[in-house]
């Protein structure tokens, strides 16, 4: 991993998803590829990045089940909230996602940052 003069590593890249701790999982459209980067002590705290292509989430039962921040590297994603409102995040923009948000998630693909608290059961 390079990097920068400030000695920040430069995991931005997007080969980080092809590192051997990269892991592949299912999803309802192509195969998603997830890096973890960090995780706290307790586990209530992880970053790392988040690849996929085509993908549809719905969250109006139960809501988003933790908070998040995320920051769009490639792709875009429309978040459309329960209440109709509509937002399209594209590369350079982020976005915080709170716990119990209810909408949908709709891309035709995306890399994104996430930084994940994860809320007590």
């Amino acid at each position: 991993m390079a990097s920068d003069e400030t000695g920040i590593q430069a995991e931005t890249q997007i080969a980080v998803f092809t590192s051997a701790d990269a892991a592949g999982f299912p999803t309802p459209g192509p195969a998603a590829r997830q890096h973890s980067t960090m995780t706290s002590g307790d586990g209530r705290f992880e970053t790392g990045y988040y690849q996929v292509g085509p993908e549809h989430e719905e969250y109006f039962d139960t809501g988003y089940a933790n908070d998040e921040f995320c920051y769009i590297l490639t792709g875009s994603v429309v978040l459309t909230a329960a209440n109709g409102t509509v937002n399209t995040i594209r590369p350079g923009d982020a976005v915080t996602i709170p716990r119990g948000w209810k909408g949908r998630w709709d891309s035709d693909g995306y890399t994104k940052l996430w930084v994940i608290y994860h809320a007590r059961p």
